[in-house]
């Protein structure tokens, strides 16, 4: 395999880059020269499908403290939130939108953080500790979507949402 390849294989092409380049959030025009937000997001969809750590982020794609620090950011500002309801079409044109649901064992040292790293939405269950993820689709499968709840609630209280 090679390793160009390898790295682009999970990147975006030229047309997703177009549509999505608008949507990120603009650099800071003050203090030290921004990172490429197209390259952040490339970085970021690159971790996220290979299921690599961190540590092993290609070094094409820049600094991996650099890249980790900007997506946590863009999580707390729901930039990924708000990415997706900018490219989700009206809802009302389809015929059929289905939930699934699926959830997710919490590791037992991840319950016990403190608030300041954000809201947990874990619950318990049969199963222990768990995290149930509720994604909104239309017949086609296209994502309109997610909702992280704890493990005990049902699909049906959250399909309102």
């Amino acid at each position: 395999m090679s390793n160009l390849f390898y790295h682009t294989r999970y990147c975006l092409t030229k047309t997703q880059k177009e549509i999505i380049a608008p949507l990120l959030p603009a650099p800071k025009s003050t203090g030290r020269p921004a990172l490429n937000s197209l390259t952040v997001f490339n970085a970021i969809l690159w971790i996220l499908s290979s299921g690599a750590p961190w540590r092993n982020l290609p070094p094409h794609f820049g600094k991996r403290n650099s890249i980790y620090h900007k997506f946590r950011k863009w999580c707390a500002d729901n930039v990924f939130e708000n990415l997706l309801q900018a490219l989700v079409d009206d809802t009302e044109k389809y015929l059929l939108i289905q939930i699934d649901s699926t959830f997710c064992k919490v590791h037992q040292h991840a319950a016990g953080t403190r608030k300041k790293h954000g809201n947990q939405v874990i619950g318990v269950s049969r199963g222990g500790k768990t995290t149930k993820i509720h994604a909104l689709v239309t017949e086609n499968f296209q994502l309109i979507g997610l909702l992280l709840t704890g493990g005990h609630i049902h699909d049906s209280k959250c399909a309102v949402e």
